[in-house]
């Protein structure tokens, strides 16, 4: 007997997958401030699971390698240079 397929072309399965992948989004970033040791509130979990997009999420993810309070993924400077990822070595020098 065919399996049907119609469901899994559907809108509302690309609604569910969206979903996931979001939800995998602010799962990593989570684990990531988790392993860091830096706290995560309530008030930043829920931010964090609001609808914005990918982008955003790319770059919250950015400074979560970085920021010390996980209230600052949502206000860090907007771009972070390689060196600065590297926990403030000034350009030119050797780490």
């Amino acid at each position: 007997m065919p399996i049907p397929t119609w469901f899994f072309r559907s809108e509302t399965a690309e609604k569910l997958r969206e979903e996931g992948r979001r939800e995998g989004r602010v799962r990593n970033i989570l684990l990531l401030l988790q392993l860091r040791d830096v706290e995560v509130t309530d008030a930043v979990r829920e931010r964090m699971a609001a609808p914005v997009d990918d982008a955003t999420r790319d770059l919250w993810f950015s400074r979560a390698l970085i920021v010390d309070r996980a209230e600052d993924i949502f206000t860090a400077p907007g771009r972070l240079s390689p060196w600065r990822m590297r926990r403030n070595t000034p350009p030119g020098s050797r780490t």
